[in-house]
């Protein structure tokens, strides 16, 4: 509670070694990246409960977001150079986009453009996700 300055509840996520990247879907549950298992996580916001694990193939499962109104979340690998998207309705692997220099931090612009940083390169990247089209590197 960020106006009481409180801890409203604390769990550590089962099978998830090195918890990093949040989201939070349209239902108000929890995506969890696993950096160190190649997984992300999806739990019950209030208690906590694993209601799916996504094994996934690549290293280094990072950042996470919700977009289409957290009907889908976005995954980026770190070390491997794609993106995963996710359907938050029904848990499924919608599909995989090839990212040339990387893949971490994530943003999507008002127009559906979503952005794709790759620190260790110094790239930008930015992609139309319906096509899976590259604007730019």
């Amino acid at each position: 509670d960020l106006k009481a300055k409180k801890v409203m509840s604390q769990f550590a996520p089962q099978n998830c070694r090195r918890p990093h990247g949040l989201a939070i879907d349209a239902s108000q549950h929890l995506w969890v990246t696993c950096e160190d298992d190649a997984a992300i996580v999806v739990l019950d916001s209030g208690t906590g409960e694993l209601l799916h694990r996504f094994l996934l193939e690549g290293d280094g499962t990072h950042m996470l977001l919700a977009i289409d109104s957290g009907k889908r979340i976005v995954a980026s690998h770190l070390r491997s150079k794609w993106l995963t998207i996710f359907d938050a309705e029904d848990f499924s692997n919608q599909r995989k986009i090839d990212i040339p220099h990387g893949a971490e931090g994530l943003a999507m612009s008002k127009s559906g453009r979503l952005w794709v940083t790759d620190p260790a390169q110094g790239y930008l990247t930015s992609l139309d996700l319906k096509t899976g089209k590259i604007h730019s590197t």
